[in-house]
């Protein structure tokens, strides 16, 4: 797995239970997704996103530091199958 993307959980991302919104999960995800592309000299524009499966383990809060790993699970000239896991970077724990 290669690291794609780095960020921090800012108070913006935070729900009414003190814990990073689900939808920043994804925000992640597809910021290590165009992160990868770009390297393959891919952009969003030419790239079509058929489904996105979420399973979260460890809730984040404010001020973590997460990295985006990714890995190539399979490629075809029409298709390309990644794999993302949200690392807290402090706990080293799939968030």
């Amino acid at each position: 797995m290669k690291i794609t993307h780095e960020s921090s959980v800012t108070p913006e991302q935070i729900d009414h239970l003190g814990h990073m919104n689900v939808r920043f999960y994804g925000v992640n995800a597809r910021a290590g997704t165009l992160a990868l592309l770009a390297g393959l000299g891919r952009s969003a524009n030419d790239t079509r996103l058929d489904d996105i499966y979420t399973r979260h383990f460890t809730e984040q809060t404010e001020g973590a530091a997460l990295e985006v790993h990714t890995a190539i699970l399979g490629a075809s000239p029409t298709r390309t199958t990644l794999s993302h896991e949200l690392h807290n970077v402090e706990t080293n724990v799939v968030a």
